[in-house]
């Protein structure tokens, strides 16, 4: 039944909270509740003294929670109607008397607790001060495993139980959800939590009066926070704005998303898991995205090799290239193309126009009918013939690097792509410029302001004859985690390898040092290489080919079966 001793406070502490339970008197024992007590049955004897003190600001509760057999005595230790009770250096011993428990009554002692007698007075403002100062650092980027957990219970310590219920909009209720309480609606001050609702959706906090922001937390839901919580007395609250993430939107109950990765952080430095003050949480996105880029770009795993670049950041995709465009006639003055008949294209700019007097480049497309050269001496005579040819295409805006070739569609039985140099692509150009099946492309960057960053394009030779759609592989970068992108890519095979990234960069940059996070992330990321290793391929073919491919072109026929006739007839 007592609690025993329940610690030492300094005398800067408001309260001092002592638990209890009763049982039964049956063999086996069960809970029960408590009868026949109030708080004048509490008494406390200090220093040992037969003579109970008579110090006020004692507050009962019983059954806590709704569960019987479990109870709380909270103390105000800044109740002054027994002056000088409560002081330095003392001991206090907690008294039941005449207390109804399964039909008996009983005179127990509950417990024990003691002032200043390892933490004085002085020490206690110390440690106020030096938290304080310990958050200012956090805010400006300092150690964060200094920081020192406030005094007092997590679930509050104030004179009302209040009860909140966590449920979906069809009253269901919703257990292991993350809860806290703040006293503003931007969640900077927590005063309770965080505390976890169980089976029926609960979470029970003590607050006093006053009007409070509850704020709930749990991966594959979403909840309104902060909902507006005015505690007048003992009370229960139940939200019914839970919602679920989409039935089979196939993301797997093991993934870890940008909220896990912030609360083990969070955790991590002992900040908690949720509740943070702004300047707090910013730097601990900032730690996770660097612990997420660590992972899609790691370290080389040996001084003899380069990083791993992982299968999972190579999508495949399709590019359409065109053919020349040669609608309708033109006329050519002073550089100024004037088209009849005809629209040209939306990629006019930077391409090659060709006509009877020569071969240009384009350098504005100024309307549908409209182009400027780059030559604006270049002329051509009304009704002349022309074709504009496409000179590079746009990447994807994640491209990174080309992956093996680029392959025709499977009916066309053609030679796939191959990768070269720019240089030789433009020297080729130089040489002989015609329009037939692209044998060779090469990728180059774009120009970049810097407002955005820098793009890449492709280029072919010979210049594409007619219309195709190519399919390629290709290394891509990766956006940053949101609220609205919380998953990392690759799965959550990896989940632990992005995990204890996060935790090795801010073992790393926090604490200034190099020590388990960073030795179980190689452990698990050598193991993840290894892995992701074992999806290539098992047979490569020639080995000195780039790509492992099978060759199926048909010298001079690009259809899908070749005709077969006898006396000039089809059979």
């Amino acid at each position: 039944m007592s609690a025993g001793h329940v610690g030492d406070f300094a005398l800067t502490d408001t309260t001092a909270v002592i638990e209890f339970n009763t049982f039964s008197s049956d063999n086996p024992s069960a809970s029960v509740t408590v009868t026949e007590l109030a708080t004048g049955d509490i008494f406390l004897h200090k220093d040992g003294a037969a003579a109970a003190g008579t110090p006020g600001g004692k507050t009962l509760r019983l059954n806590v929670g709704s569960v019987n057999g479990n109870h709380l005595i909270v103390l105000d230790l800044t109740n002054t109607a027994d002056a000088g009770f409560y002081a330095n250096g003392s001991h206090y011993s907690i008294r039941l008397k005449g207390i109804s428990v399964d039909g008996g009554e009983l005179n127990v002692w509950v417990g024990s607790f003691s002032i200043g007698k390892t933490v004085s007075k002085a020490t206690g403002d110390a440690t106020l001060v030096d938290t304080n100062e310990l958050q200012g650092d956090w805010e400006e980027g300092g150690r964060l495993d200094l920081k020192l957990d406030a005094a007092g219970s997590v679930a509050g310590a104030g004179a009302a139980t209040v009860g909140i219920y966590s449920k979906t909009a069809s009253s269901v209720a919703i257990p292991g959800v993350d809860v806290w309480i703040s006293t503003d609606a931007s969640g900077a001050t927590v005063v309770a939590g965080t505390l976890v609702s169980d089976a029926g959706g609960l979470t029970t906090f003590y607050l006093d009066p006053g009007t409070y922001y509850t704020w709930r937390q749990l991966s594959g839901y979403t909840f309104t926070n902060p909902q507006t919580t005015v505690v007048a007395e003992t009370a229960d609250f139940t939200y019914t704005d839970g919602v679920a993430a989409e039935v089979g939107s196939g993301e797997s109950t093991l993934s870890v998303g940008f909220p896990e990765l912030k609360q083990e952080v969070g955790i991590y430095l002992g900040l908690g898991g949720s509740g943070w003050a702004s300047a707090v949480e910013t730097r601990i996105e900032a730690l996770v995205q660097s612990g997420v880029r660590q992972v899609y770009y790691p370290p080389a795993i040996a001084d003899d090799t380069l990083g791993h670049e992982w299968s999972w950041l190579r999508p495949n995709t399709t590019i359409s290239i065109s053919a020349p465009y040669a609608t309708g006639t033109v006329t050519v003055a002073a550089g100024v193309v004037t088209l009849v008949d005809g629209v040209f294209p939306s990629w006019t700019a930077g391409s090659q126009f060709n006509t009877n007097t020569g071969t240009y480049t384009v350098d504005t497309r100024d309307g549908d009918t409209q182009a400027t050269l780059t030559d604006l001496t270049a002329a051509a005579d009304a009704g002349s013939s022309y074709s504009v040819v496409r000179l590079a295409y746009d990447l994807p805006d994640d491209f990174n690097r080309l992956v093996g070739m680029l392959h025709f569609p499977t009916n066309e039985y053609r030679d796939s792509i191959q990768l070269v140099s720019v240089s030789w692509i433009l020297q080729l150009r130089a040489s002989y410029t015609y329009d037939s099946t692209p044998r060779w492309a090469a990728t180059r960057y774009k120009a970049s302001t810097r407002q955005t960053g820098q793009r890449q394009e492709i280029m072919f030779y010979p210049n594409p004859e007619q219309a195709w759609t190519l399919q390629y592989e290709y290394e891509a970068y990766s956006g940053i985690l949101s609220d609205s992108y919380p998953y990392t890519l690759g799965g959550m095979h990896l989940a632990e390898l992005f995990i204890e990234s996060c935790l090795a960069v801010a073992e790393l940059r926090v604490n200034r040092e190099n020590d388990i996070h960073n030795e179980q992330f190689r452990r698990l990321l050598i193991d993840a290489v290894s892995r992701d290793k074992g999806r290539a391929g098992r047979n490569f073919g020639q080995m000195g080919h780039r790509e492992e491919y099978i060759r199926k072109f048909r010298r001079g026929y690009t259809g899908g079966t070749y005709p077969i006739t006898y006396q000039g007839n089809d059979i």
